[in-house]
């Protein structure tokens, strides 16, 4: 059973496990790095599925200041997996991915008309047209957006291109990056376009985690499932004491919380340059929020480290910006 990256928990095969964070706290780059990890010890291929970009160009690119991380990695852990890269950006295309054939239809809002104005005894027409613009003002606010539908065309999850590509290659490792993005773009219109939300993630991950079970149990092998995910934060909840409750709460309403049953949460520290303190968040017979690790982004990837090392690197970087200025 391989562990994460860097920590102590291990992977559960077929079960959505994820990281969340802001933008740049490197939740891809962990899970990219994490792939190369499973290749090494449990063999097999890498399926990236991406919501945000077409290209892996954040992992192959290279600069003169770097290799590029693939390349990093490959060197890093002796392997050259065969990672299969498929680009989602619409809920459209997510469902059909797996099998789920269907149109998002938008449906009209009813116009909400301004009441009825009583008469007013001695009212000047410039009072009447007063009363009418603030009647109309207040209709506006309370008109609702449009409102929109998932229609399914066709339901086929057997024979879909994430089951073929489970039958036809030896996946031992999925990503979905960004699992929110194409979800989110379902709740334009206003939060009577939540259900929708809610009603296409909760198909998307059952069935993706049913594919990978019994895709799982076919080959008597492990299959992960890690997503990476967009936090939504909310300083202003009473019901939390601490504030790393409030800063790492993932995106996505409650149907990513109850598929994502191992959670992860990025939080960059403000020194040295790549330092991340991850906290577990979620994780079976572990309190929430109840652990947390520094680990340190260089250009070989990711470390584990102490506070002792953190201050040895935020020292090094000190006198290398001082270097750096002084020629």
């Amino acid at each position: 059973m391989t562990k994460f990256l860097e920590l102590d928990e291990p992977m559960i095969s077929s079960i959505v496990m994820g990281t969340c964070g802001m933008k740049q706290t490197g939740k891809s780059l962990y899970s990219r790095e994490l792939g190369f990890k499973v290749v090494k010890e449990e063999g097999g291929e890498i399926l990236w599925l991406s919501t945000e970009e077409p290209t892996d160009f954040m992992f192959s690119v290279v600069i003169e200041e770097h290799e590029g991380w693939d390349n990093v990695f490959k060197k890093k852990y002796g392997v050259e997996p065969i990672i299969h890269w498929v680009y989602l950006p619409t809920a459209e295309d997510v469902m059909s991915y797996i099998g789920v054939d269907g149109k998002v239809i938008i449906t009209e809002a009813e116009v909400a008309e301004p009441k009825p104005l009583k008469e007013i005894k001695g009212e000047t027409p410039e009072q009447r047209k007063k009363r009418e613009e603030d009647a109309k003002k207040a209709a506006e606010e309370k008109q609702k957006g449009i409102k929109l539908e998932f229609k399914m065309i066709k339901v086929d999850t057997e024979h879909s291109p994430l089951a073929k590509m489970l039958a036809e290659h030896d996946i031992r490792y999925i990503v979905v990056d960004s699992l929110t993005t194409p979800f989110d773009q379902l709740t334009m219109g206003g939060r009577q376009n939540f259900g929708i939300r809610s009603q296409t993630e909760e198909e998307f991950l059952n069935t993706l985690q049913n594919l990978v079970y019994k895709g799982s149990k076919r080959l008597n092998k492990s299959i992960y499932i890690m997503t990476t995910n967009h936090i939504t934060n909310n300083p202003t909840d009473p019901f939390t004491a601490r504030m790393i409750e409030k800063e790492l709460v993932e995106k996505g309403g409650k149907m990513i919380g109850h598929y994502t049953k191992i959670l992860y949460g990025f939080k960059k520290k403000i020194t040295p340059h790549g330092a991340r303190e991850v906290w577990c968040i979620r994780f079976p017979n572990l309190p929430e929020y109840g652990k947390s690790y520094d680990l340190l982004i260089s250009n070989d990837g990711f470390k584990r480290v102490s506070a002792k090392d953190l201050a040895s690197a935020k020292e090094t970087q000190k006198a290398e910006r001082q270097e750096a200025k002084a020629e």
